[in-house]
């Protein structure tokens, strides 16, 4: 299976200096850390869902051909009590065409779980890019998304689910 980006859109972008900031306490030449602010001093939540179109709906598309949209939310705020400067959300969400070349053996669940696991961390990058270009002109100093594991993220989330049903 592969899986292909046709469209992205970023559907929010929200950010701004905490409420809660003390910006007057704040010496940018001393404070400001060469590698940017670390995510220690923040709350980061990272929300996602796949939805398969209507295939009806994209005539053009070969047999072996699905689209999906996939959608991915980023957020962050500072922990309590902390000198992180900023909260952010930052929403994406994209068409991706997979191409399924065992359409005959592959289920839907194969696709939704491939479209997980890849469509996800195709979308971290341009999210981890535009919270970078928006943070690095900023007088608090920049924030630099860190590597996200997508597999163990996707098994914490579906032990989540598990749990809620």
């Amino acid at each position: 299976m592969k899986l292909r980006l046709k469209q992205l859109a970023f559907d929010r972008i929200l950010f701004e200096v905490s409420e809660d900031f003390d910006a007057g306490k704040y010496n940018r030449g001393r404070d400001a850390s060469p590698m940017g602010h670390d995510f220690e001093d923040a709350q980061v939540g990272i929300k996602f869902q796949v939805l398969k179109f209507e295939k009806e709906n994209f005539p053009q598309l070969e047999e072996e051909h699905f689209p999906y949209d996939i959608q991915l939310t980023v957020t962050g705020k500072p922990k309590e009590g902390s000198e992180f400067p900023y909260t952010f959300e930052i929403s994406a969400s994209a068409m991706f065409i997979l191409q399924d070349d065992n359409v005959e053996t592959s289920t839907e669940e194969q696709r939704l779980e491939h479209c997980r696991q890849r469509g996800v961390g195709q979308l971290i990058s341009p999210i981890r890019e535009m919270l970078a270009s928006l943070s690095s002109q900023s007088y608090f100093g920049d924030v630099r998304l860190p590597m996200v594991n997508v597999t163990k993220m996707l098994a914490q989330a579906t032990k989540v689910e598990e749990t809620q049903e």
